[in-house]
């Protein structure tokens, strides 16, 4: 079914009270692949661990790190927070960690094979902002999205917009769902990828583009979980 005119409207009306960079930057950060976080406190516990550092090796040959421009896990040309060109690591501390087990703040990560998210905001009760990584060789574009959260609680009803979409249209907006996958629902229903999500709309943001003119779009859907 076609997304009602309502729910649009009141998508674009959250989105306009969010414009501004006070409100950006009164945000809790839950989420930035080029940035070091700032939820690690212990020195003995860094979110960086140069223990479990291994050489990038190619044919038995350390790769150039120019090979690398801009990966999540390696320092390109761009800064990610991580130190070293030519290392790669065997697992990656998450972001953010829960203060205690009453923090229900999901916990991303997209710092694998074809993730693309840059950054997550908290922007309400369960409601988070997230930025998506723009495609390589392109001049800002993005369309799609891949990324895990954890720290998920059943029951709990789950708002996230995607807020940089490059597309003036989408197909959300004739009735598709997103593409989800819960490991338990894999393992307790033997159900993988399925479609999943309501209150979905696709709609213009009063954010300029960084290039190309016009404005970023964002998809917007909320969910709940059976599972923690």
């Amino acid at each position: 079914s076609i997304r009602s005119p309502e729910l649009r409207d009141e998508y674009i009306r959250k989105d306009q009270l969010k414009q501004g960079n006070k409100f950006v930057k009164s945000c809790k950060v839950v989420y930035d692949m080029s940035e070091s976080s700032p939820y690690y406190t212990d020195s003995n516990k860094p979110y960086i661990d140069p223990m479990k550092l291994l050489p990038v090796k190619d044919n038995g040959q350390t790769i150039p790190h120019r090979r690398f421009k801009a990966a999540g896990f390696r320092r390109g040309l761009i800064n990610t927070g991580i130190p070293f060109k030519d290392k790669y690591y065997l697992d990656l501390n998450p972001f953010y960690v829960p203060e205690d087990a009453n923090d229900a703040t999901l916990v991303f990560e997209s710092r694998f094979e074809s993730g693309n998210l840059k950054k997550v905001i908290v922007t309400g009760e369960d409601e988070y902002d997230l930025y998506l990584r723009s495609d390589y060789n392109s001049q800002g574009y993005g369309q799609w999205y891949y990324f895990k959260a954890s720290n998920t609680r059943a029951g709990k009803t789950y708002t996230f917009n995607l807020v940089n979409h490059f597309k003036p249209d989408s197909l959300y907006n004739q009735g598709m769902k997103p593409l989800m996958y819960s490991t338990k629902k894999a393992k307790n229903e033997g159900i993988g990828w399925h479609r999943a999500g309501e209150n979905i709309c696709y709609y213009p943001t009063g954010t300029k583009k960084k290039s190309g003119g016009g404005v970023y779009y964002c998809l917007s859907f909320s969910f709940e979980l059976e599972y923690d």
